[in-house]
């Protein structure tokens, strides 16, 4: 079955449901699920969708879905103003789900929100998902402290499909 992004949504059960298995399998404890039934208790579906739209800040946890399961995932924060996001990955059991999870939200970025730059910050120790980055086309920025900054330009992304087909076309 072909992958996809899912964006959360406290609304659907299912997602609901695929979130908490996900925690679950990475150890994690149940922070997105919780964070998810809050808002779906304290505020109405048609105020948080026309809030995602109309919103400067965008805020949403995304997922790499591979049929029924989550494969791996990010707390995504971009702010429509400045074209500038910053994702946070969370843990995942596979480097090369975490590289696919970034080219799709990649491209999600820059082509579906408009975005021009994508941060994220990661542990000095976290090879894992240093090379995930690497894979995806990021840049190092270097280790400040006990944290290495990442970073692609829109102007300097490798599209999906030419990961895929073992290409490196730049878009």
């Amino acid at each position: 079955m072909a992958r996809s992004l899912m964006i959360a949504n406290p609304y659907d059960n299912d997602c609901l449901n695929m979130i908490a298995n996900y925690e679950k399998s990475n150890n994690l404890d149940d922070t997105i699920t919780k964070q998810l039934i809050r808002i779906r208790a304290v505020t109405e579906e048609s105020t948080y969708e026309r809030r995602n739209m109309t919103s400067n800040e965008i805020n949403q946890f995304i997922f790499l879905r591979d049929g029924n399961k989550l494969v791996a995932g990010c707390h995504f924060q971009g702010y429509r103003d400045m074209r500038d996001s910053y994702l946070s990955i969370l843990p995942s059991t596979s480097s090369r789900m975490t590289a696919n999870l970034l080219q799709y939200v990649t491209t999600y970025a820059f082509e579906g929100l408009g975005m021009e730059q994508v941060f994220v910050e990661i542990d000095n120790h976290d090879e894992k998902t240093a090379t995930a980055l690497i894979d995806a086309n990021f840049e190092s920025l270097g280790p400040d402290g006990k944290k290495t900054q990442f970073m692609i330009e829109k102007g300097n992304y490798v599209m999906m499909e030419g990961l895929q087909n073992g290409n490196s076309k730049k878009h």
